[in-house]
């Protein structure tokens, strides 16, 4: 076989690609990697394990993309080194065994391609605009809440400079119950203050899950799906040689996640802690 005719089948095995959508689509519906992203909380405070659980699923999924890239690295080093007589054998004999299968994949491939460049452009676009709603968000959202937050903590350390005396290492006590109450409340209505500024930006509806929705579906999504798509070729190529049939897999969706997991990390990361007080366990002098 010469070179011309290794370049045709060549091109025939790049466009093979629909004809293991079926069963590539099973294979993933089983495994979703997708269903390992921890649900996103609804809540104002950042005192749950949200970002413990997102770190540790980080880093399980940077696990499995560095072992399918090992598996994926070795599986390729094999096929290079085959002899390419034996490569245009196997092709030959997949493309005689499958003819109708391989001119229908031949008529649907521009179609994937051109998909593929679109979502490429469309995230393109949308990225930058998303992360332009997000600082406008956080510009919101911080305003928000120091507005009703600040006056408060600057009264709680007024009473901790004015109503308190040093006790020993054990730090600042109120002399008075009625000034211990006082600043409890103090405590309290920062908190409850804080909760209803957040609201609309943390709510199940609040701004920056809906951000985080329309991330996914527009940026995160669009490159998963066109860098399936360029690595589709080489998938098949690889399941067509059998070397080995079904290991070689493309790292595009657990990369996207990994990426989309940071963002998340990112947002979740501007959630503030339930206040608690300057002083810590607030003592009465005895």
């Amino acid at each position: 076989m010469n070179t011309h005719s290794w370049g045709k089948h060549a091109a025939v095995l790049g466009i093979l690609i629909l004809g293991f959508s079926t069963t590539l689509a099973a294979q993933t519906a089983s495994t979703d990697p997708w269903r390992r992203v921890p649900a996103a909380p609804t809540s104002c405070f950042a005192n749950d394990d949200f970002l413990e659980r997102l770190s540790k699923t980080s880093t399980e999924i940077e696990a499995d993309i560095a072992r399918q890239t090992k598996l994926n690295a070795e599986i390729r080093e094999r096929f290079d080194n085959m002899d390419m007589m034996e490569k245009a054998q196997r092709m030959q004999a997949f493309l005689m065994k499958n003819p109708q299968e391989a001119a229908k994949v031949m008529q649907g491939m521009s179609a994937s391609g051109t998909s593929a460049n679109a979502d490429l452009t469309a995230a393109g676009a949308d990225g930058p605009r998303l992360d332009q709603e997000k600082a406008r968000h956080v510009t919101n959202f911080n305003a928000a809440v120091d507005k009703v937050v600040k006056p408060l903590q600057t009264r709680q350390a007024e009473m901790i400079k004015t109503r308190t005396k040093m006790v020993g290492e054990a730090g600042y006590a109120f002399v008075s119950a009625a000034d211990q109450a006082q600043y409890l409340a103090l405590v309290q209505q920062e908190n409850a203050e804080y909760e209803k500024a957040c609201a609309p930006f943390w709510g199940p509806t609040g701004a920056f899950p809906s951000w985080m929705a329309s991330y996914k579906t527009n940026v995160t999504n669009k490159i998963i799906a066109a860098q399936e798509a360029n690595d589709g070729v080489i998938v098949v190529q690889m399941a067509i040689m059998d070397t080995p049939s079904g290991g070689y897999r493309s790292t595009a969706t657990l990369e996207g996640i990994r990426n989309y997991l940071n963002e998340v990390r990112n947002v979740y990361s501007l959630r503030r802690s339930r206040a608690t007080g300057q002083s810590g366990e607030l003592m009465l002098t005895k």
